[in-house]
């Protein structure tokens, strides 16, 4: 308590040596690269926080979209099994058709060789 007293503070100012040929500062007088370093500093903590922040609401919106498709994609789950069905039938007529397409060439050729 007794280093913090005003007396200690205006002895120390006091004491200070002359930087340059500026005189000392008074006291609560601060330098202006003490006051750009404070208020650097307050900006830097304030963006900080402000990005923290960002980046607590970024995480919640992306864990509530997922939550959105996954329910979504498990909702057309039956849906999917019958699609999967539509699309195993439709291979299987295209097989059918590529089938008949080539046994239509054959018979083309069959007929080209004949003549």
């Amino acid at each position: 308590a007794a280093r913090a007293s005003g007396a200690y503070l205006r002895a120390r100012a006091r004491a200070r040596a002359p930087e340059a040929g500026h005189p000392p500062l008074a006291l609560g007088e601060r330098s202006m690269s003490a006051l750009l370093r404070a208020r650097l500093s307050s900006f830097l903590s304030g963006f900080a926080v402000a990005g923290g922040l960002c980046m607590y609401q970024l995480r919640s919106d992306v864990w509530a979209s997922h939550e959105i498709l996954e329910g979504r994609i498990n909702a057309q789950g039956s849906e999917g099994e019958s699609l999967g069905k539509r699309v195993q039938a439709l291979e299987e007529e295209l097989s059918a058709m590529k089938a008949a397409a080539a046994a239509m060439e054959k018979a083309k050729a069959g007929e080209g060789a004949a003549a």
